[in-house]
């Protein structure tokens, strides 16, 4: 499963049937477990568009979303 790292939050692989008696009912089991990759080819060719920033683990990865605040 993939979480930021700098959250420190746990994560663990479920199988189907593991995974809806975890979420108390398999509508959200099923939606969780659901797998949609995605490309922005299409969109890319339409539109002429080349994406030019980091992918978004990226920057959740190496960005300032996890920086702790200056204390006031």
């Amino acid at each position: 499963m993939i979480c930021p790292r700098g959250l420190g939050l746990p994560t663990a692989p479920l199988t189907p049937d593991e995974a809806a008696p975890h979420f108390h009912s398999p509508s959200p089991a099923a939606l969780y477990g659901f797998d949609g990759p995605v490309s922005s080819a299409h969109t890319q060719r339409l539109l002429g568009w080349s994406p030019t920033h980091p992918t978004l683990l990226d920057d959740l990865e190496h960005g300032d979303y996890l920086a702790t605040p200056p204390a006031s």
